[in-house]
C-alpha cells in the first residue's frame, strides 16, 4: 500500500471538452500516493480507449453508488489486493482436475505477487501514465531496468526488483473493476483474467529457486545456509553449503530477489561439494 494524504488531481478535458468518465479516469481522479505520486492526467482518453479494446465495462459516474464506498485510490488498492488473491485461488481450485492445497498455494504465489502484477501493467502499457515528481528520475530508471529484466527473465519470478508503484496501480485498477461490477466475482474475473494473461499454470510453473536448492542439498545430505549484509547503499546475499561459499549477489534494495539469484547461481555448484 502507498501511504499519503489525499490530494486532488486535475483531469484534462476529453473530446468536445468533456472529461471521459471511464474507469482509468476515475482512478486518476482518486489517485493518492506517496508525496505527489499520481497518474498523468494527459492522454486519459487514450488510456480509456486502450482498455476498452480489452473489455466492455460499466463506467464510473458521479452518481454511481460505488463512488461513495471507494472514494480514494488507496481503498481501491487495498480492495484490489484482496480481490486478485481470491480470484486467482478460486480459478485454480475450479480449473485443476485434482487440486491439492500445495499446488493451489504454489500457483497463487506465482500469480499473486508484485512482480507478476507489475509485468501485467507493463504489458498493457499503463506504466507510461504514472508520474512521481518526488523521485521521478529514479522511478523512470527503475521502470526501464524492470522492463529490461523481464525480457531477460520472461518466465521466471522472484528474481527481479519491482518498483512498488507498478504493483499498486495494477491492484487499484483491479479493485476499481470489481467495485464497478458490484463486487460480482464472476463478472470481475471475466475482465481481470484477460488483463493478467498469460497466467502461470502447473505446466509453466517454475520451482522456486530456494525450494529447488534446499531440496537438492537435502537429497545429498548437505547443509545449506545464507547470509545477507547491507550498508547504506548496497548489500550482499551469500549462499553456503556446509559452510563453503558457493555464490554471492550484490543488491541495492531487493534482498529477496538477490537471494533467489544467488540460489540459482549456487545450484549447479552443489556437485562440487564433497
Amino acid at each position: 500500500m502507498v501511504q499519503g494524504s489525499e490530494s486532488s488531481v486535475e483531469l484534462q478535458a476529453g473530446v468536445n471538452g468533456a472529461v471521459e468518465d471511464g474507469i482509468m479516469t476515475r482512478l486518476v481522479r482518486w489517485y493518492v500516493g506517496k508525496g505527489s505520486l499520481g497518474m498523468f492526467s494527459s492522454d486519459c482518453c487514450r488510456v480509456k480507449e486502450s482498455l476498452d479494446t480489452l473489455f466492455e465495462i460499466k463506467t464510473f459516474t458521479e452518481e454511481s453508488p460505488t463512488t461513495k464506498l471507494c472514494e480514494s485510490y488507496e481503498l481501491h488498492e487495498l480492495f484490489g489486493d484482496r480481490v486478485v488473491a481470491l480470484l486467482i485461488t478460486n480459478f485454480h481450485l475450479t480449473s485443476l482436475p485434482m487440486p491439492r492445497s500445495r499446488d493451489v498455494n504454489d500457483l497463487e504465489e506465482a500469480n499473486v505477487n508484485g512482480e507478476f502484477l507489475a509485468r501485467a501493467l507493463v504489458r498493457l502499457g499503463l506504466d507510461r501514465f504514472i508520474r512521481i515528481s518526488e523521485r521521478k528520475n529514479l522511478f523512470d530508471e527503475e521502470v526501464e531496468i524492470f522492463k529490461k529484466e523481464i525480457e531477460e527473465f520472461p518466465n521466471s519470478y522472484f528474481l527481479i526488483y519491482t518498483p512498488k508503484e507498478l504493483t499498486d496501480v495494477m491492484e487499484a485498477l483491479i479493485g476499481a473493476i470489481c467495485r464497478d461490477n458490484d463486487s460480482n466475482m464472476k463478472a470481475t474475473w471475466e475482465v481481470v483474467s484477460r488483463l493478467l494473461q498469460p497466467l502461470v499454470t502447473m505446466e509453466t510453473l517454475a520451482e522456486h529457486p530456494k525450494t529447488k536448492f534446499i531440496s537438492e542439498c537435502g537429497a545429498r545430505g548437505l547443509k545449506p545456509s545464507t547470509d545477507t549484509r547491507s550498508s547504506d547503499k548496497t548489500g550482499i546475499a551469500k549462499v553456503y553449503v556446509n559452510r563453503k561459499l558457493l555464490s554471492y549477489v550484490f543488491y541495492a534494495s531487493d534482498e529477496k530477489a538477490a537471494k533467489n539469484r544467488a540460489f540459482i547461481e549456487a545450484y549447479p555448484l552443489i556437485i562440487l561439494i564433497v
